[in-house]
Order: C-alpha cells, then structure tokens, then sequence
C-alpha cells in the first residue's frame, strides 16, 4: 500500500436537513456509515453486519432524517 486518506462526502443543506460530512465503508461481510453535523453537537455511527446495498441505502437515509430531527435549527 502506499497510501490511505479519508474521502468524506459534504453533503450541502437542504431544507431542515444541516450540512453533514459522511462516509460509508466496509469489508468481508460488514458495512458502516458515519454521519455528522459539523458545528451541531450530533453525530450517528452506523455498522451492519452483512452486505445488503438496498437495504444500506434506506438506512442511511433514515440517519441522516434521524440528524436532521435532532440539531437545533
């Protein structure tokens, strides 16, 4: 290997919904999803343990609905 960055989405406002920086990942039988409010004291941490993209795709959406009921506006 001869390197490894972080490559987080920025993710613009739209409607209530903050700006959030997110990034998704996994490996052999699991997959993970972390998404924050820069600035909003709220953040969720994600992890799934089998490979199931549509199933990943409604869970992802659902945190970041989750975020947009919690910051403060």
């Amino acid at each position: 290997m001869a390197g490894l960055a972080l490559g987080w989405v920025a993710v613009a406002p739209e409607g209530i919904q903050p700006m959030l920086l997110v990034k998704s990942g996994g490996g052999a039988g699991f997959m993970s999803y972390v998404a924050f409010a820069p600035g909003r004291e709220v953040g969720v941490f994600l992890a799934v343990n089998r490979v199931d993209f549509p199933m990943f795709v409604a869970l992802t959406g659902a945190v970041n609905e989750l975020i947009s009921s919690l910051v403060t506006r």
